[in-house]
């Protein structure tokens, strides 16, 4: 199976459907840090397996476009569509996945951690989800073993001298005095992943990946566990959480929806709630509603999620980090015919999710800010469709 078909195209126009691809392959051009696309693979996953009321929820959250912004933020008709319907919303979703896999994005790792979610969702005794699920099963498998296949072709000229230099010394490294092959399991998970990102620097290919699974064949690193049996053994031992999650200098919770459910938010939270004495079952009631902690997952596809979710956290970090985001404010100067008034809060209201009563106020009260931003490009387009409005607006 080489291309998704699960949304039903004959319930979108022809023109509409061919405005959708191209805006997507435009928009991807741009992209090229790989926490994104990640981030962007695992949303379009999520989209893909919502219903109907979750698709409304997040529309009446105004959270269509944000789960979508890399695709959405230069593309006006992309955001108009997705909030028309959800066969629009998953037609993006599912044509996102497919550019991604032909521009050869989906790296094994980011499968890894979309079958690890199919796994965990309550939904198996749903028909349509597993009709759903069988089409991406299908899908990421093919890609799966595409990308296995060629990169046994591919003779790399480039070696990561420090990461041979690392699989190549597992047999003496050791972390509490204790060698890696004499670890426990959850030892050795966790001391893996963390060497293994903090050496690639969060950026990796194929051929590392290959090079970890080796690695994890030399330290006897093979099976499954359920993910209770996961969290309830690394919280356990303090030290060993600090120990994962030094690579990114500890954690916040990160308010997202690229992820229904998400290992590095729940240790997040339980590392703010859980008691000293101890460790409880119970803080896991939350999430037991939503995911299901006693199916067993492979320890290769586990670290391979815990490395994705690392990368996207991080990114996630630096792109919110002070010293390194930029913001456009729009304003809205002057006002040179009254009669558009009307027209000038429905615009703002449709560009910003703000409620009514806000938009009718900036209008009222201006000089006055109408929204800030993150794209350039979306601020200046929002600035373009004012002005046409007869408006005087400004970007700070």
């Amino acid at each position: 199976m080489s291309s998704l078909m699960i949304v039903d195209e004959n319930k979108i126009r022809k023109k509409a459907r061919e405005e959708i691809d191209l805006g997507i392959k435009r928009a991807l051009e741009g992209v090229n840090k790989s926490g994104q696309l990640a981030l962007l693979s695992l949303r379009s996953v999520t989209a893909l397996t919502s219903g109907k009321a979750r698709w409304r929820e997040l529309k009446e959250q105004g959270m269509l476009t944000h789960m979508f912004r890399t695709i959405t933020g230069k593309n006006r008709a992309i955001r108009q569509a997705m909030e028309e319907d959800i066969f629009h919303f998953q037609y993006i979703a599912q044509q996102t996945l497919q550019e991604l896999a032909d521009r050869q994005c989906l790296t094994l790792d980011v499968i890894a951690a979309v079958h690890n979610k199919f796994n965990l969702l309550f939904l198996e005794n749903d028909k349509k989800f597993e009709q759903v699920y069988t089409h991406l099963h299908a899908f990421f498998d093919y890609t799966e073993k595409n990308i296995t296949n060629l990169n046994s072709r591919l003779i790399k000229a480039e070696k990561n001298i420090d990461l041979l230099n690392w699989h190549a010394t597992l047999s003496v490294k050791k972390y509490s005095g204790i060698n890696y092959i004499d670890l426990k399991d959850i030892e050795k998970i966790v001391c893996l992943t963390k060497d293994f990102f903090e050496i690639t620097k969060g950026d990796w290919d194929t051929q590392n990946l290959l090079l970890l699974e080796d690695s994890m064949q030399r330290l006897q690193l093979e099976g499954s566990m359920n993910l209770m049996q996961f969290i309830t053994e690394l919280f356990s031992d303090r030290k060993l959480v600090n120990h994962l999650i030094e690579p990114i200098g500890g954690l916040s919770a990160q308010e997202d929806v690229y992820f229904d459910f998400n290992i590095f938010n729940m240790i997040s939270e339980l590392s703010r709630t859980v008691e000293p004495l101890g460790f409880s079952t119970d803080s896991l009631d939350k999430y037991q509603e939503i995911c299901r902690f006693d199916k067993p997952i492979s320890i290769r596809n586990l670290i391979y999620e815990l490395l994705t979710e690392l990368r996207i956290v991080q990114e996630l970090i630096l792109s919110s980090s002070g010293d390194n985001k930029v913001v456009y404010e729009v304003f809205l100067k002057q006002i040179e015919n009254l009669d558009f008034r009307i027209d000038i809060v429905r615009e703002i209201k449709q560009s910003t999710r703000l409620p009514l009563e806000v938009c009718r106020s900036i209008v009222k009260n201006i000089p006055s800010k109408v929204c800030t931003l993150e794209s350039y490009e979306e601020a200046q387009e929002l600035k373009s469709r004012l002005e046409q409005l007869r408006c005087r607006v400004e970007i700070y």
